[in-house]
């Protein structure tokens, strides 16, 4: 089907860290506000490094993450494109 070979690998170590993968859109929304250190946490491909993003999330809101209701309000504000380094790694 493809002139080529593909191979995908998807490393997710959970739903959080792939949400905070875009700090820059997080930071932008209205309740959140990241500290210095949680930019660069996240930033760069690091949001797998983060061990606990609820927490993280937490801390950005001021008070308790709920994993249904924030996520679904944040999911359709981020960048796609951020988020998309952290989890697909194609090799040849």
């Amino acid at each position: 089907m493809f002139p080529y070979e593909c191979s995908v690998v998807f490393k997710v170590r959970k739903y959080e860290n792939w949400i905070i993968a875009d700090p820059m859109t997080i930071s932008e929304l209205r309740g959140y506000k990241l500290s210095k250190n949680q930019m660069r946490q996240a930033n760069n491909n690091n949001a797998d490094n983060v061990i606990d993003a609820v927490t993280y999330l937490s801390q950005a809101k001021g008070c308790s993450f709920n994993k249904v209701r924030d996520i679904q309000s944040i999911v359709p504000k981020l960048n796609g494109n951020e988020m998309e380094k952290i989890h697909v790694l194609f090799v040849n």
